[in-house]
């Protein structure tokens, strides 16, 4: 399916004929947000991912988590990291005290590995928060919800809460 998004008076297209890794790929972009050094940088990813973890749809399946955004330079930006053989986390952005673990999905819903990366994340970095984030459209989000039974929708989008592609960014928008 085809998705847009409003973006101040501009639509974005979220099209499957996209891939995720080229999405995947525009978010690390985004947050590394070059040219700026540490100290802005930190700043920008704290707003950036304050205000999409105060959004909504993520607030909803947070159940009250306190995700400390303590996010203390250096920072490292990767795509496709792999978790274990055949696990691979869309974008993972490293700081010193947190593990940022971004989903990205725009027309495949097969959302129940997300439980998995994040018992594998908490495995690989137990000294450190673990912040998960799905990004999908609120169309997805609606399907999935439907299509899923609620116990196990509930479950997925607990540990790895949802931000919906309008928060993330209107987050952005507002990170800048």
């Amino acid at each position: 399916g085809d998705f847009s998004v409003m973006l101040g008076g501009d639509k974005l297209h979220l099209s499957s004929s996209y891939r995720e890794e080229h999405v995947s790929s525009w978010l690390k972009w985004v947050a590394e947000a070059p040219p700026l050094d540490e100290g802005q940088q930190k700043q920008f990813l704290t707003a950036f991912f304050s205000s999409m973890m105060a959004s909504a749809t993520y607030k909803a399946y947070s159940n009250g988590q306190q995700f400390e955004l303590d996010l203390i330079p250096p920072f490292s930006f990767r795509t496709e990291v792999s978790l274990e053989p055949e696990s691979r986390i869309d974008l993972l952005i490293e700081s010193k005290t947190a593990i940022i673990l971004i989903e990205n999905k725009i027309g495949d819903l097969s959302l129940g590995k997300n439980r998995r990366y994040r018992k594998l994340a908490e495995k690989l970095w137990p000294n450190k928060a673990i912040i998960p984030v799905l990004v999908l459209p609120s169309e997805s989000l609606e399907k999935f919800s439907v299509a899923t039974p609620k116990k196990e929708c509930d479950e997925i989008l607990v540990a790895f809460p949802p931000a919906t592609w309008e928060a993330v960014l209107n987050s952005l928008r507002l990170a800048m």
